[in-house]
């Protein structure tokens, strides 16, 4: 790692007042920010359905969310339920420079990962959570976090 992208971790780490952390703190965090995974949907308030058809497993939004994260510009933020239980979190990112400043957040938080089977991609897997960061593709740039059971 060169020196430029040293200070620039130390520098994400200290605007968000972040300490170095590892897999394991992703499982203890079980979850997205506050939100827990098994969490109900009645315990969650302000979440509004934006799938188009009723399954088992849906897709919700909070309006209220602040559309950044690690330092950079989201486009949204969707909540997956199965069965009513919260089961994954997508935030989609605006942007390759705004992908760039969320994976180093992320690779600050949880350490470097590991090379994705898609191009662009660094996942983090633990035991009850996997997380994966694409910062380039024709989906464009997202960061999925969901239960691995």
């Amino acid at each position: 790692m060169n020196l430029r992208v040293l200070v620039t971790l130390w520098l994400v780490m200290a605007a968000l007042g972040l300490k170095a952390q590892s897999v394991a703190d992703l499982d203890a965090k079980n979850g997205f920010g506050n939100d827990v995974f098994g969490t109900d949907l009645s315990a969650l308030p302000g979440m509004v359905c934006t799938s188009k058809q009723k399954s088992e497993y849906q897709l919700y939004a909070r309006p209220a969310d602040e559309l950044a994260w690690g330092g950079g510009k989201l486009q949204s933020i969707k909540y997956g339920f199965y069965n009513n239980k919260l089961r994954e979190v997508i935030l989609t990112i605006d942007g390759a420079s705004n992908a760039a400043l969320v994976l180093q957040a992320l690779t600050a938080l949880y350490g470097p990962g590991t090379p994705g089977h898609k191009p662009n991609s660094t996942v983090w897997q633990g035991q009850k959570v996997k997380m994966e960061c694409v910062t380039d593709s024709p989906f464009g740039s997202f960061v999925f976090i969901g239960q691995t059971k």
